[in-house]
């Protein structure tokens, strides 16, 4: 990606987050903005993955951190806009989730309070969580008759095996951020 097409992919405006480059300390914040519940409507996901791919092409960009205004990181995805969506749109979700792990550079999601869904899905998707003493993770879709369908699952069982995540899957359970730490999630 040349700089010019970095320069306008950054500027904004964006659906329900912002981004700050912060040139003298390396660093590039994208920041969820729609408080309390920082819910994810289906366009920022796209949004979402442009930004990840601007700021990882950034040259003053060493480190990318995701995180969140007010007291939760994500209660996750807009399930009405989700189920609005037309497959096509749908098939791009996985892709979409996916982009700070395709970063060359670090990612850290600063994750507290609610971490659900898509929310997750993105932290899981990051190369660190850092995680607060009142985040609770979890992947609820199962509750709506759903799955975790962006590769939260997989990145998951990678990180904690096939029982722990069988567990919070099927179970739509939630972990605090200290279980998270004892499990390697964060």
């Amino acid at each position: 990606m040349d700089l010019d097409t970095v320069h306008r992919t950054l500027e904004g405006p964006f659906d329900g987050f912002q981004v700050h480059v912060d040139a003298g300390r390396e660093r590039g914040d994208i920041v969820l903005g729609r408080p309390p519940l920082n819910v994810i409507s289906m366009p920022q996901r796209d949004e979402l993955r442009a930004v990840f791919e601007a700021l990882d092409a950034h040259p003053d960009v060493r480190v990318i951190v995701l995180r969140a205004e007010g007291e939760h990181f994500s209660s996750g995805g807009d399930i009405k806009g989700f189920l609005e969506a037309s497959p096509e749109h749908v098939s791009h979700l996985a892709w979409n989730v996916a982009a700070p792990e395709r970063c060359n550079k670090p990612v850290i999601a600063a994750n507290r309070g609610y971490c659900f869904g898509v929310g997750f899905e993105l932290s899981l998707a990051c190369d660190f969580r850092i995680a607060s003493e009142t985040c609770r993770y979890a992947l609820p879709e199962q509750r709506l008759g759903q799955i975790p369908g962006s590769g939260g699952s997989a990145r998951l069982q990678k990180l904690i095996g096939v029982a722990r995540t069988k567990n919070m899957v099927m179970r739509a359970k939630r972990i605090t951020g200290a279980d998270a730490h004892d499990w390697g999630i964060a």
